[in-house]
């Protein structure tokens, strides 16, 4: 299904604490009305497919180099000695955050733009990546299309984010598949209290010690 184009009507209805959003799609028939956890939603969609200009390219790239430069030695403590695995990682990651930003964005959405400040590992903040209508805060967590195709959809956490834990009722994790270096699939963002006993060990033993896996299968989400 394509991502079609719409118009957004907003209006309040009279009941305490209630505030509704009408998403009108070309016509009085197809108009839904949601609740206002619903602003969130991809309108009648899994996902959405977010395909990246070349000025945000250019921005994620040169955020990496800069990141992965004052950041070098960190990345060396940690055994990580390949500086392009670490760029595209960074980068990736960053592209995911850009395709979120722009997924609502593009509904009208009032969604603060991803972070490109450059911090030191040890300042390292689990902070949501962005804000949406000042009230819903998106972390972003994104997978590689080949690593889903090989190893199956999963996305890794920290153990010690409060995220996985003790999450906030305006938390949302909102989890992206990138297809390529163009593009990135955006799902739908899920309450991050709904996830709380979704978490699981990682496959890789490695990772068992820092890490948490959510895996696709145990949310309901396919390629």
């Amino acid at each position: 299904m394509t991502w079609s184009p719409f118009r957004l009507v907003i209006a309040t209805y009279s009941v305490p604490c209630k505030f509704w959003v009408f998403f009108a799609t070309h016509g009085v028939k197809n108009i839904r009305i949601f609740h206002k956890d619903s602003i969130l939603n991809l309108i009648d969609m899994k996902h959405r497919e977010v395909t990246m200009n070349n000025t945000y390219k250019l921005q994620i790239i040169d955020f990496a180099e800069k990141c992965y430069r004052t950041n070098k030695a960190e990345y060396k403590k940690r055994g990580q000695d390949d500086p392009s695995k670490i760029k595209q990682d960074i980068y990736y990651g960053k592209l995911a955050e850009y395709a979120v930003w722009l997924t609502y964005t593009d509904i009208n959405q009032e969604c603060t733009k991803p972070d490109l400040a450059i911090y030191r590992g040890k300042n390292k903040s689990y902070s949501a990546d962005m804000v949406v209508n000042r009230s819903h805060n998106l972390h972003v967590k994104s997978q590689l299309l080949k690593q889903a195709e090989q190893f199956g959809l999963s996305w890794m956490f920290q153990k010690n984010d409060p995220l996985v834990k003790s999450p906030l009722l305006s938390d949302y994790v909102v989890l992206c598949v990138t297809l390529n270096a163009n593009k990135v699939r955006v799902y739908e963002p899920i309450k991050a209290k709904d996830l709380v006993k979704k978490y699981k060990k990682p496959k890789k033993k490695q990772l068992q010690s820092t890490k948490l896996a959510l895996y696709g299968k145990d949310i309901g989400i396919e390629l």
